[in-house]
């Protein structure tokens, strides 16, 4: 998936929420917490029929590692995040403390393109 993709998934996200902020970036969130507001949105506004938390997933990790990142927890954690999520026991604040110790730099040896 391409930056372009993810930024009009985050565009899109953001005309259906009007309630949410449309600028995260612009209003000093960092990465982090656009990691956070994008992985709410897409399960939150189940826009899929079906596969929404993977595919919040998916997007999620894409949009990290486009910026360097990579999330590092067991499946099983992951599984909960989701769950909560999507059972209205965590939002914005919650996911966003979920993912601070768990989002990593991706290591150079990693990336692509640097072998």
């Amino acid at each position: 998936m391409k930056l372009t993709t993810v930024c009009l998934i985050v565009r899109w996200l953001s005309q259906r929420s009007p309630g949410r902020s449309r600028h995260l970036a612009y209003e000093g969130a960092d990465l982090i917490r656009q990691a956070a507001s994008l992985y709410y949105g897409l399960i939150k506004n189940h826009p899929w029929v079906g596969g929404n938390k993977r595919t919040a997933t998916a997007i999620t990790n894409e949009f990290l590692k486009t910026n360097g990142k990579i999330i590092e927890a067991p499946t099983s954690e992951i599984v909960e995040l989701v769950l909560a999520i999507e059972e209205n026991r965590w939002h914005l604040d919650e996911i966003e403390i979920w993912l601070r110790p768990r989002v990593f730099n991706i290591p150079d040896i990693l990336k692509v393109g640097t072998l």
